[in-house]
């Protein structure tokens, strides 16, 4: 015995198609905060910030310069993640326009 079919015919969707509001847009990207964190709360970042930090303590201020590269690394990555945002969201919406659902 074959399962009984559930849901709407052919002809009610069909029918129904045209009244149905375009689909919201999906959060597929990623915000700003999660950009932030991602690229300062890494393994490079907390070793030079500890070694950072012991030479501001313990040494002179001028041996901690190299606190220059953690702070021009974590801005490269930001920048960067951030310009391509835009760019990877347009490609996505191009590639969802000619997606196709088959049931």
């Amino acid at each position: 015995m074959a399962p009984e079919a559930v849901g709407l015919s052919e002809a009610e969707a069909a029918r129904r198609l045209p009244d149905r509001p375009p689909p919201a847009p999906t959060g597929t990207g990623r915000s700003y905060g999660s950009i932030v964190r991602a690229n300062v709360l890494t393994i490079f970042n907390l070793i030079l910030g500890v070694f950072g930090a012991v030479t501001l303590i313990y040494g002179d201020w001028r041996d901690a310069l190299f606190l220059g590269i953690l702070v021009a690394n974590t801005s490269i990555g930001i920048v960067q993640a951030g310009a391509h945002g835009p760019s990877s969201r347009g490609a996505r919406a191009r590639l969802l326009k000619e997606c196709r659902n088959r049931r």
